[in-house]
């Protein structure tokens, strides 16, 4: 309990700083994300995989796109700890937003599948691939099924 506390003040904490924000700086980035005054972030909360794809596309600059374009797949893991980080901050996939909902009825239950999930689809929207969502799924599921202690 006093863990789950802890994590709601720290994501309340995060949350309100970023709250009043027009715009974030990211490695040296500024990103757009679109406002939205009854978000819990104070952002613009996607509700599924394609709305994260539009929503990437109007607040990356054009810089990171391209940046972002010229990574293999396998290189994209870069960008965890950075605009993973700031999806799952402003989209709030630590708690009950639409979207963590969302991926949740997928069986997608860890916020850094999910953002992993949102950049890797976003990377193939770029290159014109089918986003393959299924088989991202099913990767996930199968990491946290090869973790699971035996009985």
């Amino acid at each position: 309990m006093c863990f789950n506390k802890l994590l709601i003040i720290s994501v309340f904490i995060i949350s309100s700083s970023l709250i009043y924000a027009d715009s974030l700086n990211l490695d040296d980035h500024i990103l757009n994300p679109s406002l939205d005054s009854t978000s819990v972030t104070g952002y613009y909360i996607p509700e599924d995989i394609e709305d994260c794809i539009d929503e990437l596309d109007q607040m990356l600059p054009e810089e990171l796109i391209d940046e972002i374009k010229e990574k293999t797949e396998e290189e994209l893991i870069e960008y965890h700890f950075s605009l993973g980080v700031l999806l799952r901050t402003i989209w709030n996939l630590w708690g009950e937003t639409r979207l963590a909902e969302y991926f949740r009825e997928l069986e997608i239950f860890h916020p850094d599948d999910m953002s992993m999930i949102i950049i890797t689809s976003y990377y193939r929207y770029l290159h014109d691939q089918p986003l393959k969502l299924d088989e991202q799924i099913e990767y996930y599921q199968k990491f946290w099924e090869n973790i699971k202690p035996s009985k």
